[in-house]
Formats: structure tokens, C-alpha cells, sequence
């Protein structure tokens, strides 16, 4: 009995421990009700738009991350290989990830479209990134093997969907699955 009890106590303990750090990952104090602040009527022109506007500085950072008027944009749903900024060695692949975003999202508008979150952890917006041609950044990243598929809830809209063409770039050993795996 004894034992049991011991075991049961040991049980709650891990329990706890995991519900505790499950929790602390979910960013219930930035979810606010700002649902309307960035929609998917909101873009974003890059230095090549004509525009009766003032034009949009796109800074690409790295694979996965740009900056918009200082703004910076987090892709939802993916990781790529990152970059050192002379910091420390560059991943695998992360100047190639990097390089092709730039060729993306520097050809003209970008329409976001948010999931839950507003932002995350550091302070970056995350969203879904459209081009002009209704192309989603986060999926070419992933479909030609620049990204992997990376799901961090409540922000899951498209995630069964990057995780279907990230198979099909792994078998396919596109981009960082020929070269790094």
C-alpha cells in the first residue's frame, strides 16, 4: 500500500510538472481581441509597387522571418535552417532558405492573413504571407524543401497541410532533404 501510494504521488508530481510546462508554452496574455487588426484585406507593398501610397521596406532576415516597415513578421506553421548573423555557423541549407524567400516576397504585394495568435513570444507578428499571384510564402517554403513543417498551437489552420508537403518534399529529396538528411 505503501508503494502505491508513493507510485501514485510520483505520478501527480510528473503530471503536474508536464501540465505546467504545457501551459506555460500557450501565450494566453498576447492573445487578445484584436482579431480585425490584421486581416486578409491588410497588404503590404514591397519597394517595386507603384502606389499613390508610400511604399513598404521588405527586409528579408531569414527563411522564415521578414521585416515590413520595421515590423517584424514571424511565418506561421514552418521552421527553416537558420541563420548565423556572424553570430555562429549557419544550419544547413539556411542561406538557400534565406535566398529564396528574398526571392519571393521581394516581387510586389504581401497579404497576410492571421490564425489565432497576434504575436509571439518575441514580441514578432505571425501570420500567413500571400504573393501577388495568391501563392502562400509558408507553403512554397515547405513544398520545395526550404522549411520543414512546425505546428505550435493554437495556431494550427494549416498544419495538416504543411506536414502533407513536407512528405512529399522529403521523398521527393527537394531542397534540404537531398542536401542535409
Amino acid at each position: 500500500m505503501k508503494r502505491a501510494s508513493l507510485v501514485l504521488s510520483l505520478l501527480s508530481v510528473i503530471f503536474a510538472v508536464l501540465l505546467f510546462l504545457w501551459l506555460s508554452r500557450q501565450d494566453f496574455g498576447r492573445v487578445e481581441q484584436k482579431i480585425n487588426s490584421f486581416d486578409l484585406s491588410q497588404t503590404l507593398q514591397s519597394e517595386s509597387t507603384a502606389s499613390a501610397e508610400p511604399e513598404q521596406e521588405i527586409t528579408v532576415i531569414d527563411g522564415d522571418t521578414i521585416d515590413v516597415n520595421g515590423q517584424r513578421i514571424r511565418y506561421i506553421g514552418i521552421n527553416t535552417p537558420e541563420i548565423g548573423h556572424g553570430r555562429s555557423a549557419d544550419d544547413c541549407f539556411g542561406k538557400e532558405a534565406m535566398d529564396f524567400n528574398r526571392n519571393l516576397v521581394l516581387k510586389g504585394e504581401l497579404r497576410l492573413e492571421k490564425d489565432v495568435s497576434e504575436t509571439d513570444k518575441y514580441g514578432r507578428l505571425l501570420r500567413y504571407v500571400y504573393l501577388p499571384d495568391a501563392r502562400m510564402v509558408n507553403e512554397e517554403l515547405v513544398s520545395e524543401g526550404y522549411a520543414r513543417a512546425a505546428t505550435y498551437p493554437p495556431d494550427v489552420k494549416y498544419a495538416e497541410k504543411f506536414r502533407l508537403l513536407e512528405s512529399e518534399a522529403r521523398y521527393s529529396k527537394k531542397g534540404l532533404w537531398g542536401k542535409c538528411f
